[in-house]
């Protein structure tokens, strides 16, 4: 891939992959990724001898409060360890790829629910205790809805959008380091690792009732107003559109201690 010109993108992908030279381009470290509503010089097309402004509006993410009202039917328990494979579809042979093995004997003590190829298998130290689908949207929210950490191995590239519902309905995440999702756990809604011991670490941290709250109350917060506001996103789009620079979100409000604010409808999770 060609290195992007100084004020805009990079040369076309030679197999030309637009959406995957603007992945490379914007992923980077976390501090590189624009909230919702910046502008600027930085941020533009060059060609033609002017650069056009790019302003970022955002995306709005929805999900449905209503799949947080009771678990998956398929699973008896709940404040699982949920992990989102690192495997590709039609990837699996039926065992946990490499690092998601490696990953379950790192866990011996604590369920662990792994979501690859639109199944959901359930461990607890290398042992298979059961499986079943997850045929809709509706299935992973109730998973994401009910676990304690979600752990996503391979996050999308541009928004991360597991992360963002999964941080939606208050549910912290644990992400790599240099990613779109690692923004979002800089956020104060997860943590994010370099390597496998780093990751066994922030699990050990993260499933600590309190820091589990906490981080799931701020991300829960910042997810909402950056990714769950539609009328907030509505408006930037117009401002966008009518040439002028998007309002700017905060995605701390406030700089007090958090409660936690559970997603409407959701009874506590047992435990928590």
């Amino acid at each position: 891939m060609a290195a992007p010109a100084a004020g805009g993108p990079p040369a076309a992908a030679a197999n030309g992959d637009w959406f995957d030279t603007v992945d490379r381009w914007r992923v980077g470290a976390p501090d590189a990724f624009p909230e919702p509503g910046c502008s600027g010089p930085g941020l533009g097309w060059s060609g033609g001898g002017r650069t056009s402004p790019v302003h970022d509006v955002g995306l709005y993410v929805p999900i449905n409060p209503l799949a947080a009202r009771r678990p998956h039917n398929g699973f008896g328990f709940v404040n699982y360890v949920l992990v989102l494979g690192d495997r590709g579809p039609g990837a699996s042979d039926g065992a946990p790829s490499p690092m998601t093995a490696w990953l379950l004997g790192g866990l011996p003590r604590l369920d662990v629910v792994v979501v690859e190829n639109a199944t959901a298998s359930a461990w607890r130290s290398r042992a298979l205790r059961g499986q079943v689908a997850v045929d809709t949207r509706i299935d992973l929210w109730r998973l994401m809805a009910y676990a304690s950490v979600m752990i996503d191995l391979r996050p999308g590239a541009l928004l991360a959008r597991e992360c963002v519902e999964s941080l939606r309905y208050g549910t912290p995440v644990v992400v790599p380091a240099g990613t779109a999702a690692a923004h979002l756990a800089a956020l104060g809604g997860g943590l994010w690792y370099r390597d496998p011991s780093e990751l066994l670490a922030c699990v050990d941290a993260i499933v600590d009732a309190d820091t589990r709250d906490v981080l799931g109350a701020q991300g829960q917060a910042a997810a909402d107003r950056l990714y769950g506001d539609p009328a907030a996103f509505v408006g930037r789009v117009a401002a966008a559109m009518a040439g002028s620079a998007p309002p700017a979100v905060d995605p701390f409000p406030s700089r007090r201690s958090p409660n936690r604010r559970p997603v409407p409808n959701r009874p506590d999770r047992p435990g928590r």
